[in-house]
This record gives structure tokens, sequence and C-alpha cells, in this order.
């Protein structure tokens, strides 16, 4: 019974070792298509906007999403400054 243990947990071992041999790794790319920042964006607001597309062309999808996490930190527009103002 030991044994058959034994030569299951090293049928194991060596099956993992294998399929990580083959596995390869995820590659990180900073540039996204044009596809994968409207998806992002689809995801994280309630559809896509023009002016979201063009922030995240401009300063990226880490800074719209530090954004959205951080809204404090997003100037109002001056038209709503206007308005609140009345």
């Amino acid at each position: 019974m030991r044994r058959n243990l034994s030569g299951w947990i090293a049928l194991l071992l060596f099956n993992i070792v294998l399929w990580l041999s083959f596995a390869e790794p995820a590659m990180a790319s900073s540039e996204l298509s044009s596809s994968d920042r409207r998806h992002i964006l689809e995801r994280l607001s309630f559809g896509t906007t023009s002016q979201q597309l063009e922030q995240v062309d401009k300063f990226g999808i880490e800074s719209y999403i530090e954004s959205q996490l951080n809204p404090e930190s997003v100037k109002e527009s001056d038209v709503l400054e206007d308005y609140l103002a009345e």
C-alpha cells in the first residue's frame, strides 16, 4: 500500500513538472488594442463615451482606473460648478 501511494505521488509530481515545462508565462503588454480599451471601459463604467476613450488614450488605462477609485481628484466641469453655485 505504501509503495503504491509513493508511486502515485511520483507520477503526480512528474506530471506537474511536465505541465509546467510546457506552460508559457503570460506576457503583459503596455499597449492595449482599441477593443481591449473599450472592453475595460465598458466593464468599469455604465457604457463607453468618446471622452473616456480620449482620456485613456491620453493618460493610459491605469490613470483612468485611479481616477475612478479617487473621484475627488477629478475636477468638476465648469458648467456643473456654475450650476451648483446658483
